[in-house]
């Protein structure tokens, strides 16, 4: 993802477990990238439940979420 912005979002209690209380809402151009196939993204946004954070790892230009159900590799690159 070519991220352009991003915003912490604490939306409070949920009506049921769908959707998460808090996220982080990441803004931008990306692509999924699993096992079988990579796919565009289908909305310029895209969000990662915070609830289910079971590890977070920092290396120099990278940084890792891992969650109940996937992990994001967030990297920095400057171009």
């Amino acid at each position: 993802m070519k991220l352009e912005d991003f915003v912490f979002q604490h939306r409070g209690e949920t009506v049921d477990d769908y959707t998460a209380s808090t996220l982080l809402q990441l803004k931008g151009e990306g692509k999924v990238i699993s096992e079988e196939a990579t796919a565009p993204l289908p909305h310029s946004t895209f969000e990662i439940p915070l609830e289910d954070i079971n590890d977070v790892k920092k290396h120099s230009a990278e940084l890792i979420v891992l969650t109940e159900h996937a992990s994001y590799h967030i990297n920095y690159n400057s171009n």
